[in-house]
């Protein structure tokens, strides 16, 4: 884990890097261009990349990673493609502080600690990309990803240098062609996380990195994945994570009209390569620890169910996680908006493999027909119900959006364009673009990260490698799902690296749902006895 001090930065000399944080993979390509020598850390090698080439370092850099610069025309930080490197800034008396950790930027300013009142609203409404660069305390600011802020005096501008709306369009490639590049993309890319991991690593501990393992594809791709490149080297996994209740703690549950059991399976898996399986704890909320601790000062994105088992890492000297996190908004993609894109590009092979899966859905030949004439259509209200979509009860969060909106009507124009630009979508590509939009992975990045320092791990999430994330915004719609199978491309990719009944299959986990039933019975009132 590359740290770096927090540094505060008053009347700094110009054109010199003033911080700097994170690793990379690409740490090769960059020493010989840089002419650095191998003990160098990768903190440093990306101070020296930003002293070459100022603003312009980030096409040049893979892997989380952030950095500070002041140019002569003010001061210049920038965040990683996918925001895998939290990045925070705040002005105090003595100028602006930057750091990794909201922890040590609150640390730096006097006097209290505020909420924000903006980005308590926006948690609420589930409209986070509404206030990108807000943060649960008043006054620090957050670099959102792929963006660089240029702060000149009491200014501070946002620009994007990561367009991923200007990625090439792939031409002319088959599934069987994009599986075989997307395979070697994978295995490239889990080698770096790895080999970065090894290099970061705090001590001597041969058992240093653990994996999360659902007995889903992504990650249980990743585990496995992580798991065979320890090998190559002599190394292996400390254990296997997985969030479901300790088949010990649940024997109500274990019953033969239960069809999958997603413990069974992590068991299974683990006990291929000898690995002990950390699960989770029997109660859904959230730990004690993380109650405790006032929101303001921790972002609480997706953190219950791990918050019970980060403090159970040190029993197995775990300094980092790897998780497949991101994989199914990209390589994983389920193929969201094929058909409609197969359809108004008129493939005529594809299309007709869309109608035979609609056919064999048991849809007539005048409704499979149909169904496809209709994806023709635009997005949204009212042809979403022209094809056949039903108006859902209204979340939590809408409903709260819709009693206080008023108080801020730009965030509610702002969130109900993000969600009209995912609807109508009209293409697997156009679903990638809205969801990196959305802001919802880079957010879950800076919360875990956050909770992982307070007990030293740090999460690497190889499937949003900015390699693999261009490569599915490059693919053509079909490789992702055709005639009835999801995931096309990434269940290829994996033959022979993951086991068939997994690979070939979709994962459902009736425990899980039946636990949150009951714990949600329980906690309205409404439970047995």
């Amino acid at each position: 884990m590359t740290r770096h001090n927090v540094h505060v930065l008053a009347d700094p000399p110009a054109a010199e890097v003033v911080w700097s944080a994170g690793w990379l993979t690409n740490r090769a390509e960059l020493e010989t261009g840089l002419g650095l020598s191998a003990s160098a850390s990768d903190g440093e090698v990306v101070s020296a990349a930003a002293t070459r080439w100022g603003g312009a370092a980030g096409p040049r850099l893979r892997g989380a990673w952030g950095y500070a610069v002041d140019d002569g025309d003010g001061l210049l930080i920038v965040r990683d493609q996918l925001g895998l490197m939290p990045v925070y800034w705040s002005r105090t008396d003595d100028g602006v502080v930057v750091a990794d950790s909201l922890a040590e930027v609150l640390a730096a300013r006097p006097g209290g600690i505020a909420a924000d009142a903006e980005f308590a609203w926006a948690t609420k409404a589930r409209a986070l990309a509404t206030v990108p660069t807000r943060t649960p305390a008043a006054g620090v600011h957050r670099v959102p990803p792929g963006c660089a802020v240029r702060i000149q005096g009491r200014e501070a501008a946002v620009t994007r240098w990561w367009l991923p709306e200007k990625v090439p369009k792939a031409r002319g490639i088959s599934v069987d062609q994009a599986a075989d590049c997307l395979r070697a993309l994978l295995l490239g890319v889990v080698a770096d996380h790895v080999e970065a991991a090894l290099r970061g690593e705090p001590h001597d501990d041969v058992n240093a990195i653990a994996a999360h393992l659902s007995g889903g594809l992504d990650s249980t791709a990743v585990a496995l994945l992580v798991q065979r490149e320890l090998a190559s080297r002599g190394r292996t996994l400390a254990a296997v994570v997985s969030w479901s209740p300790d088949p010990v703690s649940l024997p109500s549950l274990d019953s033969a009209d239960i069809a999958y059991d997603e413990r069974a399976l992590v068991q299974e898996l683990a006990a291929e390569h000898d690995l002990p399986v950390i699960f989770g704890h029997h109660e859904l909320g959230e730990a004690e620890w993380l109650a405790r601790i006032d929101p303001v000062r921790l972002p609480r994105s997706t953190l219950n169910r791990e918050s019970t088992i980060l403090p159970r890492y040190a029993e197995f000297g775990v300094r980092q996680i790897f998780s497949g996190w991101g994989g199914d908004e990209f390589a994983s993609f389920n193929g969201r908006m094929t058909n409609r894109a197969l359809v108004r590009s008129i493939k005529v092979g594809p299309v007709r493999a869309a109608y035979r899966e609609l056919r064999s859905r048991g849809r007539s030949r005048a409704q499979a027909a149909s169904d496809l004439a209709l994806e023709a259509l635009p997005g949204g209200d009212p042809w979403d119900r022209l094809r056949g979509g039903r108006r859902q009860e209204p979340r939590t969060s809408e409903k709260f959006m819709a009693s206080t909106g008023h108080e801020h009507p730009e965030l509610v124009a702002a969130q109900r364009a993000h969600r009209v630009r995912l609807r109508s979508a009209g293409s697997p590509r156009g679903v990638q673009e809205a969801l990196i939009a959305n802001d919802h992975l880079a957010r879950r990045i800076e919360s875990w990260r956050e909770a992982g320092l307070l007990f030293g791990v740090e999460y690497r999430y190889p499937l949003l490698d900015v390699r693999l994330v261009e490569w599915a915004l490059a693919m053509p719609p079909e490789v992702f799902r055709l005639g009835g199978h999801t995931r096309l491309v990434f269940r290829k990719a994996l033959d022979g690296l993951v086991p068939d009944h997994i690979r070939m299959t979709s994962k459902d986990d009736p425990v899980l749902l039946e636990l949150v039933r009951r714990t949600r019975a329980d906690r309205d009132g409404t439970g047995d006895g």
